[in-house]
């Protein structure tokens, strides 16, 4: 078996177990937290976030990072590169931070970041949110880190969907 055939097996059968994982959460907050230390780990990147859309606003609920990100803000959606995703309802992928007009440099230039993907998630045609991920240094996303960031967003899209309900209600 080639190495990146094992890659990708390797984080299937961590996405599956993740998505158990998640069924067992006990509310928002908990299933938030699983979802951002999971991307992490999964991925193997210096930081990964979960972005909640709500009210034309990109709310920044959760991050497992080497340094503070942007957890408890909101942006507007045209205002960043997770609300462009959802807003698109594509995945981006952006190198180098500073050559991307999608990023505001104002935001990112305080924090470790200098590479970034981000993969909308989606329930029933509508973007409810995002996972972002991060890089301390110049990183290339590769495919199998865009298949199984797709996996994450697909698996929790339900729950998170359920969950977010009732944390506003």
């Amino acid at each position: 078996m080639a190495r990146e055939e094992e890659l990708v097996l390797a984080e299937s059968v961590s996405v599956v177990a993740l998505s158990r994982a998640l069924a067992d959460c006990f509310g928002f907050e908990d299933l938030v937290a699983k979802v951002a230390g999971s991307a992490r780990a999964l991925i193997g990147c210096d930081g990964a976030t979960v972005v909640i859309r709500r009210e034309g606003k990109c709310h920044y609920v959760e991050e497992d990072a080497i340094g503070a990100l942007w957890k408890g803000q909101a942006f507007p959606l045209g205002d960043c590169v997770s609300g462009w995703a959802m807003t698109h309802r594509q995945q981006v992928v952006i190198p180098d931070i500073r050559s991307d007009p999608r990023v505001p440099l104002q935001l990112y230039l305080a924090t470790f970041v200098r590479s970034m993907a981000m993969t909308p998630i989606e329930r029933n045609g509508e973007s409810i949110g995002a996972i972002g991920v991060y890089w301390a240094s110049y990183h290339q996303a590769t495919d199998s880190e865009l298949l199984a960031m797709r996996a994450i967003a697909q698996s929790v899209a339900p729950v998170l969907l359920s969950a977010r309900s009732a944390a506003m209600s």
